[in-house]
């Protein structure tokens, strides 16, 4: 069944017309490819920048532009107290806009922290063994604050649109603890390589 169903997905890519087609994903992200399928199953078909077919969940999907046309997927829970499709919209352009957003000084105070701690423990009497457990207090302290409405440049448009806000605010702390990881990780390593040509001590 499944390989029948491969064949046909094939077949209709091999046979659709090229033209740029949008996935706009509920967690902001887009996706662009030449080749869509949007049929009547649970999942939307498409082209990857590779050439591979990938599929997605409708589920995951607030709409779909192809030729032209929008097909929204997202359908608001009429029990919970759910976001409108509009409310959705703007929420889903705040979670893509905050995808852009940086933070310089948190992400750099991580690769400081991670450097310089494993060149200051032993010089209090740590061991190295110590060293991962500060920059692990700053990446979650990181984590805790969310990013001031102040430190968004809104559009216009969005001006005092909360859901838009809320929106960003969630992918912007997101990528704010990720990337503050990375740099601390990278700061911790590079810290503990020259804490050894300096104090010469084992883990």
């Amino acid at each position: 069944m499944k390989t029948t169903t491969l064949i046909f997905i094939l077949i209709i890519f091999s046979t659709s017309v090229f033209s740029q087609s949008e996935i706009w994903k509920l967690n902001g992200k887009k996706i662009f490819t030449d080749t869509l399928l949007v049929d009547t199953s649970d999942y939307v078909f498409y082209k990857s920048k590779k050439g591979r077919t990938k599929s997605i969940e409708k589920s995951e999907i607030f709409h779909v532009k192809q030729n032209s046309k929008t097909q929204i997927f997202y359908v608001p829970d009429s029990i919970s107290d759910s976001f409108t499709v509009a409310e959705m919209q703007d929420y889903v352009q705040g979670m893509h806009d905050g995808r852009n957003h940086k933070s310089y000084i948190f992400v750099s105070g991580g690769a400081v922290v991670g450097l310089v701690t494993p060149l200051v423990f032993p010089l209090v009497g740590m061991g190295s063994g110590f060293t991962p457990i500060i920059p692990a207090l700053y990446t979650l302290g990181i984590g805790i604050p969310k990013v001031r409405e102040k430190k968004i440049s809104l559009p216009k448009k969005h001006e005092n649109n909360q859901h838009y806000i809320i929106g960003y605010q969630t992918t912007a702390k997101k990528k704010r603890i990720i990337n503050t990881i990375i740099t601390s990780v990278t700061g911790l390593a590079s810290g503990i390589a020259i804490s050894y040509l300096i104090y010469d001590f084992e883990l």
